[in-house]
């Protein structure tokens, strides 16, 4: 089984579309956001990831990890079942303060 990982900063985030592969795909991916900018000032921070997936109205919040400054997104199955475009969004609170947030496009293409 391969691997897919796709990149970004919370700094290009907004400006990039994150490419997750196909519907059905048997592939481990990831997405992988370096948040230094905001978590070497903040370690403690809370960091919160709200997605919609493609063909969805609702948000969704997926389970995310974060090692060192990386905020780590490993897509489950379910959340490659659908062709389409989605939209997230990373925020970053400390307490009550909201210090950053970003938000930024993927897509899961059609397979054939």
């Amino acid at each position: 089984m391969g691997k897919r990982i796709q990149q970004a900063t919370l700094q290009n985030l907004e400006s990039r579309v994150l490419r997750f592969g196909f519907v059905g795909e048997n592939i481990h991916t990831e997405a992988v956001i370096d948040c230094a900018e905001v978590l070497q000032d903040y370690p403690e921070a809370d960091v919160v990831l709200r997605a919609i997936m493609p063909g969805e109205n609702e948000i969704y919040e997926p389970e995310i990890s974060v090692s060192g400054t990386d905020v780590i997104w490993v897509l489950t199955q379910a959340e490659l079942d659908r062709e389409g475009s989605g939209t997230m969004q990373l925020t970053f609170v400390d307490g009550t303060e909201v210090i950053k947030s970003g938000v930024g496009k993927f897509t899961v293409s059609r397979s054939l």
